[in-house]
């Protein structure tokens, strides 16, 4: 599909956990077409997701996730406890009788706190080409973003779509093959190596994709 090029800004409201890499554009959208559907066991197509798709890149023209920071506010990391499952009890506390109180405040079945470390930004950035508007539709379907977002991180509101200029070529913020190497050419910053899908669902492959903490300032913010 053709589309004009654009930027996609969230405004984030709780700290995000980011995973392993960055969260992508198009892999949020094939989740929120899921959602859409109701269905989460069909494949995803390339057609499917309102983003173009890039023939000679083989991958949908969306990047990873950018953390937008203002001069009033950067960039923020801190610690966010969560419960984590009880472990599991010995067969003496729940089989009858139960001899044993099970307690929730302390000791041997007490739940356990983990802490996850997360990040907090005035804004998320996504760039594309395609359907910016469909985009933001399908977003506002997901609960979150990143890690841990059933439990209250990375909740966003879709703040604005900005319009950019046909040759912005932001949209390349992303994993590509190693072959493709040329697409991280004269960008802010040193592609790492990894594994990933370079579209959603497909089998992971080696990619150079950008670092997993990308910031922009924003100037008019």
């Amino acid at each position: 599909m053709a589309g004009d090029t654009f930027c996609l800004r969230l405004k984030l409201h709780t700290p995000l956990i980011l995973p392993r890499a960055a969260p992508r554009l198009d892999v949020l959208l094939a989740e929120a077409v899921r959602n859409l559907r109701l269905d989460w066991d069909t494949p995803i197509q390339a057609s499917d997701i309102p983003l173009a798709w890039d023939a000679e890149l083989r991958g949908l023209r969306g990047s990873q996730l950018v953390f937008g920071t203002t001069p009033q506010s950067g960039l923020v990391a801190e610690s966010v406890p969560f419960p984590t499952a009880i472990r599991r009890l010995p067969f003496s506390e729940v089989s009858p009788p139960i001899r044993k109180r099970i307690t929730v405040d302390g000791g041997p079945t007490a739940p356990r706190l983990s802490e996850h470390p997360a990040l907090l930004a005035p804004y998320a950035l996504f760039y594309g080409v395609g359907d910016a508007m469909r985009c933001a539709e399908l977003l506002t379907l997901l609960s979150g973003i990143g890690r841990e977002h059933a439990h209250g991180c990375g909740l966003f509101s879709v703040e604005s779509i900005e319009s950019l200029p046909d040759d912005d070529g932001r949209w390349r913020w992303r994993p590509w093959a190693t072959d493709k190497g040329h697409a991280h050419a004269e960008q802010p910053y040193r592609p790492v190596v990894d594994h990933l899908a370079l579209v959603p669902g497909g089998d992971d492959q080696p990619v150079l994709r950008p670092p997993r903490v990308l910031k922009e300032a924003l100037h008019h913010g």
